[in-house]
């Protein structure tokens, strides 16, 4: 063990005791570990940017490192870096010892004095960079680490390469207090998960979350709907409080939040309430209409710009959900407001016992929430879903594939959920480990854009934005925002005509903690269009389109020309079904 070679290396230097040659392993190799696409988040408890790869076999030529140097593009967005033990992907940390760390000064920062418990000498030891950002990190900016120079008996060795990540914000961070205005009771919260988030017609970015107070599973459960805000663009956040709140105990849960802002600007939240215990809901939520037995479409309002909310919840239940259906839940995520004023949400029907057991389809209102009705399912097996209105005015939902076929459902309405047509990238483009996705409209007087957001692979990972120029008919191949496992949940928002911004779950392990959270990253959008990584507020977009303010939603804008395709890669239906 390492360890055991360190303190015998102090003990003889005390006793003034010859050193026996093999009192400690020596390190074979040393080389600078790219994890990937690894953000760094202001909030994190621990927020690994890369790795440096020891090899340790005792006949190496260098004993174990005494001084690690690194050189930081901006020192002052970083409070202090410390040095941790973890597994290979930085997921999984031994325990909460710090090897060493250190405050940047100058154009970096050395980490030396190293200390704790180090594992066997024959193991590959992966010497994690945990970056804890300051106040005065630039949310959306990026951070390039290089130089790393790692001293180990007076030697140096410069390691080759550099890393850069972005710089993100965690607003929810497990184990954190949730302040409650309904019960009056600020509670430690186990988890977070399932998020959604709007740009209010005020610039205001509301988000919204599950607070899993007592562990991470889903409803039914001891959870409710948490809000946080930011009023300058994604670089501060509020604290998360409570919205929604179905009642006190593990029987009153609510959860799976849905989000959207009216023509009026009413803010409506829209979450899945469980007054009954004893199991997954979607499991043990009866047939029929009585709270007591199944699961209710509940709802909350903010006149003020999601500062507070109704404390009386809207629950149509009885006019959305036909009685033979188990469960009729929102997309999750959020929903939006069409051209003429209705508002909707993505909605996906439980009957246990049926076939498909499961199916999305739209919840709406025409009359500002004073009514609501439902769509038919779209005929194949889904469940969490997203809408967006395209520019014919149909609807376009995309949906969690819950045949397990590896790509997203998608289907188009013309009558409001009356009947559904397939969508020609239906089944066959976007790529999905069977998960919720995000998706929504950005429409300008010189952009006409659907953006996407999901994990892009076959498991819950590489989550990434594609972009669509053509109503969704062909997709780009995806910008890469996060390499590591996660549940994979996001919500997208235009934080501003050049900047595109992201509430996604996030995963950061460390012991008594739990381990899912809510974190937020911005982005150009010439980033996106072009898979060129740049800082929010550069790039070619940025000062051009500055003052391109969103097309009004109600006032449809004539066709126009299209300009040069921007760069990036499209794939087509033809091209996906051949890959």
């Amino acid at each position: 063990m390492i360890r055991t070679g360190i303190c015998s290396f102090l003990l003889c230097g005390l006793l003034g005791l010859p050193m026996l040659a093999t009192a400690a392993p020596e390190i074979s190799s040393v080389e600078l570990h790219d994890p990937g696409v690894y953000p760094v988040f202001r909030r994190a408890p621990i927020s690994p940017a890369f790795a440096i790869k020891l090899l340790c076999d005792g006949t190496g030529s260098l004993p174990v490192p005494e001084k690690i140097a690194i050189k930081i593009s901006d020192p002052k967005a970083v409070e202090v870096v410390r040095l941790r033990l973890g597994d290979e992907k930085g997921l999984k940390f031994a325990d909460d010892v710090v090897l060493a760390e250190g405050k940047p000064s100058g154009e970096g920062v050395v980490l030396k004095r190293m200390k704790g418990e180090m594992p066997d000498a024959s193991a590959e030891n992966w010497l994690w960079v945990d970056v804890q950002l300051s106040k005065k990190a630039t949310i959306g900016g990026l951070l390039t680490f290089s130089d790393v120079v790692v001293t180990a008996k007076g030697k140096k060795t410069k390691l080759e390469g550099d890393i850069t990540q972005r710089m993100g914000y965690m607003v929810a961070v497990p184990g954190e207090t949730v302040g409650n205005q309904t019960e009056g009771e600020d509670r430690a919260c186990k988890a977070f998960r399932i998020p959604g988030l709007i740009r209010s017609k005020k610039g205001t970015l509301i988000g919204c979350f599950d607070a899993r107070y007592t562990h991470e599973g889903d409803l039914c459960a001891d959870i409710d709907v948490a809000v946080v805000r930011s009023e300058d663009g994604g670089q501060t956040w509020t604290a998360p409080a409570v919205g929604m709140d179905s009642g006190p105990g593990g029987n009153n849960g609510c959860g799976d939040p849905c989000i959207l802002e009216d023509k009026k600007g009413r803010i409506w939240m829209q979450a899945l309430a469980c007054h009954f215990g004893g199991g997954a809901s979607l499991n043990v939520s009866k047939t029929g209409l009585d709270p007591a037995t199944t699961g209710q479409w509940e709802m909350v309002y903010s006149d003020n710009d999601g500062k507070s909310w109704s404390k009386e919840h809207v629950n149509p239940t009885k006019d959305i959900k036909k009685p033979e259906w188990t469960t009729i839940l929102a997309g999750p995520g959020n929903g939006i407001t069409l051209k003429d004023g209705t508002i909707v949400f993505p909605a996906q029907i439980w009957q246990n016992g049926a076939s498909p057991r499961c199916m999305s389809t739209i919840c709406y209102s025409k009359d500002g929430g004073k009514s609501w009705k439902y769509g038919n399912g779209v005929p194949h097996s889904t469940s969490e879903c997203q809408v967006v209105e395209l520019n014919d005015g149909s609807i376009m939902i995309n949906c969690r594939n819950e045949a397990r076929q590896g790509n997203r459902i998608v289907y188009v309405t013309k009558d409001m959920g009356e009947t559904w047509e397939p969508h020609a990238t239906n089944n066959n483009t976007l790529r999905e480990p069977t998960c919720q996705g995000s998706i929504i409209r950005f429409k300008t007087k010189k952009q006409d854009l659907l953006l996407f957001s999901n994990p892009n692979s076959g498991s819950r990972n590489t989550m990434s934005i594609r972009y669509s120029e053509d109503d969704g008919n062909t997709w780009s191949e995806g910008y890469l925002y996060d390499t590591r496992q996660c549940m994979g949940y996001s919500s997208l928002v235009m934080v501003n005509p050049t900047t595109v911004g992201v509430f996604y779950e996030t995963s950061h392990s460390l012991p008594g903690r739990g381990e899912r959270g809510i974190s937020f990253l911005s982005f150009p959008l010439e980033s996106i269009l072009t898979g060129e990584n740049l800082p929010v507020g550069k790039g070619k977009k940025a000062s051009k389109d500055a003052d391109d303010e969103p097309a009004a939603d109600d006032k449809p804008e004539s066709s126009k020309k299209k300009g040069k395709k921007k760069k990036g890669k499209k794939k087509s239906k033809k091209a996906a079904e051949e890959a």
